[in-house]
């Protein structure tokens, strides 16, 4: 009797638990079909190889513009299961949705796709996802790249001040993997971005050169309210601030008015590297300006030999160049 009442105490506990995960997946929220198919369905086509087939996506989330948002949010809020490998198939004999939810909480890599995905969506649905902000944040500090990535680059579609904002916090924070792709989201935010000037600035001074380098894309992306506080970085301690200040200030104005004098002024630093950077950004402006021509004469007596050089070899080519 009592291996009996064990029995049937076990069978007992094993189909509550099955009724309170088939109810739990009944009651879960229920996603937007368009044209017979479910939001997520259609964010991994858009996701897909297949390039017809994206196009169709695309076009479905141009319909479904902000509605979509909401799913895309709880696919981007998608948790990783405990489980990191399926111990066995579900049975056969269980229902199919029931089926489908077991073995997703056994597959975490189901998990990362969806965020994937929707993190893509939410990307093509450009200014329509504001709500989807706060999710997206949290998404950037996953440890896995292409998720940060994505998220990321859904940031910066988005380009709202809250999508700011999430990207100026994660460059005041201590974990470098979130500089770069913070900081590519706030180039891809062009104009929105100018209230995290001061973040950007910081960064042409940060040790990886990737994090330098898009720093500078971004200020260039930013525009001519970034000239200014650019211009004054020349005069930066750090060598590689300078260097990469240099490089902004030719992207973001070519024009000889705006840039010739912190560049010439850089010309005279005592770092070879910086003036080797300062002559390359001088001969992009304008090889034969009248002051860069003095500039390059001058540099023909420098110490180091890259200068002399590329000076020498740019005033040959300069019809204003002393004969």
């Amino acid at each position: 009797m009592p291996v009996k009442r064990s029995i049937a105490l076990i069978l007992g506990l094993g189909v509550l638990g099955a009724a309170g995960i088939w109810f739990a997946y009944q009651a879960r929220p229920r996603e937007l079909v368009y044209q017979g198919q479910p939001v997520s369905a259609w964010a991994f086509q858009l996701h897909g190889p297949i390039p017809r087939q994206r196009e169709e996506a695309a076009a479905a989330f141009q319909q479904l513009g902000a509605t979509a948002v909401p799913d895309l949010i709880r696919m981007v809020r998608t948790q990783d299961p405990l489980l990191t490998k399926p111990l066995h198939p579900p049975p056969a004999w269980l229902p199919k949705p029931l089926q489908r939810l077991i073995y997703r909480t056994i597959r975490p890599a189901d998990a990362s796709a969806r965020r994937i995905v929707a993190a893509h969506a939410l990307a093509a649905l450009d200014g329509q996802a504001d709500a989807a902000v706060p999710a997206l944040g949290g998404m950037l500090t996953n440890p896995r790249p292409e998720e940060r990535w994505l998220a990321a680059t859904a940031l910066g579609r988005i380009g709202s001040p809250e999508a700011v904002a999430v990207c100026v916090a994660a460059l005041r924070g201590t974990n470098d993997v979130l500089h770069h792709p913070a900081v590519y989201a706030l180039g891809e935010m062009r104009a929105a971005a100018v209230p995290a000037l001061p973040e950007v600035l910081h960064c042409l001074g940060h040790p990886y050169r990737a994090v330098r380098d898009s720093a500078v894309h971004t200020l260039a992306q930013i525009g001519l309210p970034a000239l200014a506080p650019v211009a004054q970085l020349v005069r930066e301690e750090r060598g590689d601030c300078r260097r990469a200040a240099a490089q902004a200030l030719v992207r973001i104005s070519p024009s000889p008015r705006a840039t010739l004098d912190p560049l010439l002024e850089m010309t005279d630093d005592p770092d070879p590297l910086s003036r080797r950077q300062a002559l390359q950004a001088l001969l992009t402006v304008s090889a034969s300006h009248p002051r860069v021509v003095a500039a390059l004469s001058n540099l023909l007596q420098d110490a180091d030999e890259v200068v002399r050089t590329t000076a020498a070899e740019a005033l040959a080519k300069t019809p204003a160049a002393p004969r």
